[in-house]
């Protein structure tokens, strides 16, 4: 038994977007340290995309491009991006790209085709992925995350996989420097499993004595079928599903004065229902004090949740009611004191809450906060269309801060929306986006298609409600529809044979009972319209702009 307290460093792996850190870590961080644990955080999805900014790195990109520009198999864009960086002067182009923001458009092209991290996008047989991975397959590789055979072969057989590579040369000198006792590392989605599971495999040829726990909502999604892969168990890798914060104190006190580590991550993964949550009333503030918030690509933008769950928790297509079972508000001294700290220590401007949908009261909340204590600061949240967004209380936190609501409208057929159970009405629709948009919000509609049983009239209304809504509507996130597992939508069409052999996929896409064509010819409209609101959006405040593209 030792007295002395252990360390934990929790990584959240690339890849995933570069706006902002994510809310997991410096939530997990901030309790570990109010406990009085020694504790750290590490975002390698940050460190992934900066880190090309290394002169080395600049140069070899550039060299890539001269070599490529004339490759007759590079698509038009990233033809376009070799060709302009290969017309930089060698020393101009390195100049250019270590000062640029990782928010530029051209760098993110540069990283993911000449970065060396490319590798084999999604097929026809990978469906699982095209709703979770679609943006980032081509360098996450997560066409080997679906299968855990697979996975294995991709981390430990497969040359042709860099994040290896990358974990070893990376990610472990950053480690090494802190030695922890416990190595956390957050799931969120399949663009994460490879390099996650490269970091985690890398850390145990270094590091056999080093206790190495997954969570984040990925395990919480799979923890049935990650109990039964064997060589997870092999390589002595543990995973926490649900909220981590209670579960990983007893791994540090166990480690501290004696106790079985095993048995508490099992206990935790073997349960049906989440163990130990603690009320988000009682969370101490995120802990960001361990990341160099200026390196993000939108700067003083910082993720908060107001609320956890979902309080409808009725649509059909949704897994948050699995992911987050109990439905919760923070309580308005914390949010209070969250606000404050955000301004004070970390010079937050924009606060992007991640509630699922946060609620009127909610809401209100946030605004009456940011009056009472006169924060100059801008929010954005995710919500329902529902007639208590009235014109007066939308003004009111438009004055408030209120730059953008992300709205889930999913459907325009009314025969859809009853059958997700989204209870939506579209005469609601049309007040609610007209009052937001008038108040000064951004107004970003979150569409999906390919419904099962979604009929050519079912997504032509789709399209023609959004072309009718168009004068109020910021811009619109069209999403191809992915049956999740354990879901109301995956209960009545799959019921037990769900992903059949594909033991570590989260969803597939629904076969569609029009042409492929038809949708082909609507996915042209889809992409129009949103092309349609970026040049109209150019005419407009810029920030503006930028808060509704990215939460």
């Amino acid at each position: 038994m030792s007295t002395n307290k252990p360390s934990c460093m929790v990584i959240f792996p690339p890849v995933w977007e570069m706006a902002a850190p994510f809310l997991a870590g410096p939530a997990l961080v901030g309790y570990l340290r109010s406990k009085g644990f020694h504790a750290s955080l590490f975002d390698a999805n940050n460190f992934f995309w900066d880190h090309f900014k290394n002169p080395a790195n600049a140069a070899n990109i550039w060299d890539r491009c001269v070599r490529e520009k004339d490759n007759p198999n590079l698509n038009i864009e990233d033809g376009i991006v070799s060709d302009w960086a290969a017309n930089f002067a060698k020393d101009d182009f390195i100049r250019w790209f270590t000062s640029t923001s990782i928010d530029s458009p051209n760098y993110e092209l540069l990283v993911r085709c000449f970065g060396g991290f490319r590798g084999l996008t999604y097929t026809g047989e990978d469906d699982p992925l095209r709703y979770h991975d679609k943006y980032f397959a081509d360098i996450s590789h997560s066409y080997a995350s679906v299968h855990s055979g697979k996975l294995f072969d991709y981390i430990y057989n497969d040359n042709r996989n860099p994040w290896p590579s990358f974990a070893r040369d990376s990610i472990l000198p950053v480690i090494e420097g802190k030695r922890p006792a416990v190595l956390g590392i957050s799931i969120v989605a399949p663009n994460q499993v490879i390099p996650a599971f490269a970091i985690a495999a890398e850390a145990r040829r270094a590091w056999s004595q080093m206790h190495i726990i997954f969570g984040g909502a990925w395990v919480t999604h799979l923890r049935a079928r990650i109990a039964k892969v064997q060589w997870f168990g092999e390589k002595e890798f543990f995973f926490v599903p649900f909220q981590g914060e209670k579960v990983l104190e007893q791994v540090m006190k166990a480690l501290q004065f004696g106790g079985d580590v095993n048995k508490i991550c099992q206990d935790a993964l073997c349960s049906d229902t989440p163990l130990h949550c603690l009320p988000l009333a009682d969370l101490p503030t995120p802990d960001f004090s361990d990341l160099n918030l200026d390196s993000y690509a939108e700067a003083g933008h910082i993720p908060l949740m107001a609320s956890k769950g979902c309080y409808w928790a009725r649509c059909q297509f949704c897994s948050y009611p699995l992911l987050e079972p109990k439905y919760e508000v923070r309580s308005r001294d914390n949010l209070r004191k969250d606000l404050l700290h955000y301004v004070n220590e970390y010079r937050a401007t924009h606060i992007s809450f991640t509630d699922p949908s946060i609620s009127v009261p909610v809401a209100k909340r946030i605004s009456e906060t940011i009056k009472q204590e006169g924060l100059h600061l801008t929010w954005g949240a995710f919500a329902r269309l529902e007639a208590q967004f009235t014109r007066e209380v939308l003004d009111y936190l438009a004055k408030h801060g209120c730059v953008v609501m992300h709205w889930g409208l999913e459907t325009g057929s009314e025969r859809i929306q009853r059958d997700l159970t989204k209870g939506i009405d579209f005469n609601i629709v049309k007040k609610v986006l007209s009052s937001s948009a008038e108040a000064g919000i951004h107004n970003r509609i979150l569409m999906m298609y390919g419904f099962p049983q979604e009929t050519e009239e079912d997504l032509s209304a789709s399209l023609d409600i959004i072309e009718n809504l168009l004068p109020n509507v910021g811009s619109v996130c069209w999403s191809r529809c992915t049956i999740e597992m354990d879901t109301g939508l995956s209960e009545t069409f799959y019921g037990n044979n769900f992903a059949d052999g594909l033991d570590l996929s989260l969803g597939t896409v629904a076969d569609t009972i029009y042409s492929p064509d038809f949708l082909k010819e609507k996915e042209y409209r889809m992409q129009n319209i949103c092309a349609r609101l970026a040049l109209r959006n150019s005419n407009l405040n810029s920030e503006t702009v930028k808060r509704g593209a990215v939460l």
